[in-house]
């Protein structure tokens, strides 16, 4: 199945990935632990701690499954950003699982507005 990799910024639009019993297993061990940071409620140690969990555990999966070198996964680590980091988390998790790339549709379109919002509009409207 190909993978959308723009969201990465990595220079490649999709990559091929298999969907194989490795991948669905990693794809579970990353849920679980972008999971564990909700079950962490207002415990924000264990929160924090889930998280950093989570982005090591990504990064690797990452690594792994598109076959990242050293430039591409420092480009994933210092320039995408976390939110955007989850949702594709979720996105790519999903597809190696089964589900549709048509189930995936409010995902892109979260990511089209995230690139078309004007900073300093924000910024104004949050100084109103």
């Amino acid at each position: 199945m190909k993978i959308d990799t723009t969201p990465l910024g990595i220079g490649k639009q999709s990559i091929e990935v298999n969907g194989s019993w490795g991948e669905i297993d990693q794809a579970d061990e990353l849920m679980i632990s972008l999971y564990s940071i909700d079950a962490a409620g207002d415990n924000i140690v264990a929160g924090l701690k889930a998280e950093r969990t989570l982005m090591k555990q990504a990064m690797e999966f990452f690594k792994n499954i598109f076959h990242l070198d050293k430039k591409q996964a420092d480009q994933i680590y210092n320039k995408v950003d976390g939110q955007v980091m989850n949702l594709y988390i979720t996105y790519v998790c999903g597809l190696i699982k089964g589900a549709s790339e048509q189930s995936f549709a409010k995902f892109k379109e979260s990511l089209k507005g995230e690139n078309e919002t004007d900073p300093k509009g924000e910024l104004e409207k949050a100084n109103e």
